[in-house]
């Protein structure tokens, strides 16, 4: 059991939130760069979208899990360290080493890929202002945990090459988790994680043995 009530809960995220304020514009904003820079067809490298949802999981691991969700409940540094170290994972294979090409093939990847970045930044906050959320605690891109994990495997469905599977094992991680705490405290929008994170994973492993056979 989660030791805590969806009250109580949602107003941790409402005062997290009012800290932020309006940082949440512009985290918006970024999740539409990244949305860009998926879609843009392109040949060039694509180190600053890989940076700016690394800084997000970097962001929601300090300050929404670490400094402000670890007042609730001790579970919140074990969650902390995940997203962090996602964050690092991510800067290593995209930046450092910049493993990532992102491009629009109007394939079933792509196209997933492009409605769980659009859903990740507009549908879910949308949809937890349908379920009862309120607009005090609405879950934003960048700074809540729910629509950044989304973003993150639209993101990875987007590589023109197979993305690597050690960035998936977090989100999977992450996105089950999530679902899990949402359906015991009532928050429908975080129920749409699971089934993302199977389709994010099953396609990019799907896309990894297409690749694995053109390469014989």
């Amino acid at each position: 059991m989660i030791p805590f009530s969806r009250d109580v809960f949602l107003d941790l995220v409402a005062q997290y939130n009012a800290l932020l304020w309006p940082a949440q514009i512009a985290a918006l904003l970024l999740g539409l760069v990244v949305l860009y820079f998926s879609i843009r067809t392109h040949d060039g490298n694509s180190r600053f979208p890989v940076l700016i949802v690394a800084v997000s999981w970097l962001a929601v691991g300090i300050g929404y899990f670490a400094l402000h969700f670890s007042t609730l409940n001790w579970a919140a540094w074990l969650s902390a360290a995940l997203f962090v170290t996602q964050a690092l994972l991510l800067v290593w294979t995209g930046v450092i080493r910049s493993g990532f090409r992102l491009h629009y093939d109007n394939d079933i990847a792509s196209q997933i890929g492009v409605a769980l970045l659009a859903f990740a930044i507009a549908g879910y906050p949308l949809l937890g202002l349908a379920t009862g959320t309120g607009t005090a605690a609405l879950p934003i891109v960048g700074i809540d945990p729910g629509p950044t994990v989304l973003l993150t495997w639209g993101f990875l469905l987007l590589s023109t090459t197979p993305a690597p599977l050690v960035l998936a094992v977090i989100p999977f991680i992450a996105a089950c988790v999530g679902a899990a705490a949402g359906w015991l405290i009532d928050l429908p929008a975080d129920l749409v994680l699971p089934p993302a994170a199977v389709a994010g994973l099953w396609l990019i492993l799907a896309k990894r043995r297409r690749y694995r056979g053109a390469a014989k």
